[in-house]
């Protein structure tokens, strides 16, 4: 088990928005989080990296208890969030955010790391001088996502990262994330719209609502339901 959290209850000032959440992220797999609107599943990922209030529950991250660390010293130990807005600098060059979220040193292992990504993303190679508030939406989150990347993170988090694009923008999205999972890096999908693409892929589904986890279960199990779309609802 790579990630998982017990009874963990957090929120925002005084007012808890999950409650007793308990969840659990395995290596090398995708693991999707499914609800609807205003279920808490934004507020689920501010909380494994320690940017909201924990009220409690603990956090276990690779064998050890994360839940006090900083948010900086989370992120260092191998976790990655790719939040839904305000994931990129729009006034950077695509090169420029890639050079920013990278902690190599040297210059040779910048420019490992940059090919890395370049790699896994070649639109972004071909707009590498483009300032990414000139990107369009699919190549915002490839930037996103590739910032993401760039340190070599154990565990991804993607807050609806296909959410407002056009269905080929979300397979080429969908398509990268897949490479990511196949290079064994382990990711959790915040799950908005679209869900049936997400399951087909993922190994396990969490569904939530009211600030709460409703249902774990395979994701081809929950595909094949015959209440799936009540359980997309949460209701």
């Amino acid at each position: 088990m790579l990630l998982e959290t017990k009874n963990l209850t957090a929120g925002y000032g005084n007012i808890p928005i999950i409650r007793n959440i308990d969840v659990q992220f395995k290596t090398g797999e995708l693991t999707a989080i499914i609800g609807p609107n205003g279920s808490g599943k934004s507020t689920l990922t501010k909380s494994l990296i320690n940017s909201i209030r924990y009220f409690s529950g603990e956090i276990i991250f690779d064998g050890k208890n994360i839940t006090n660390m900083s948010t900086f010293d989370i992120i260092a130990s191998g976790i990655s969030l790719v939040p839904q807005v305000r994931n990129i600098f729009p006034s950077m060059t695509v090169q420029e955010n890639l050079d920013i979220s990278t902690n190599a040193q040297d210059k040779p292992a910048r420019q490992v790391a940059f090919n890395k990504i370049y790699e896994k993303f070649p639109r972004l190679n071909e707009r590498i001088n483009v300032r990414a508030s000139n990107l369009s939406g699919g190549e915002r989150q490839m930037l996103a996502i590739g910032c993401a990347l760039i340190n070599s993170p154990k565990l991804i988090i993607l807050d609806e990262p296909t959410t407002g694009l056009s269905p080929q923008l979300s397979k080429e999205v969908a398509d990268s994330i897949k490479t990511i999972l196949n290079d064994g890096t382990s990711v959790a999908w915040i799950v908005e719209e679209n869900p049936k693409d997400v399951l087909e892929i993922a190994e396990w589904v969490n569904v939530m609502d009211g600030g709460e986890i409703r249902l774990s279960d395979d994701a081809k199990t929950i595909l094949n339901s015959k209440d799936f779309k009540k359980l997309f609802l949460g209701i």
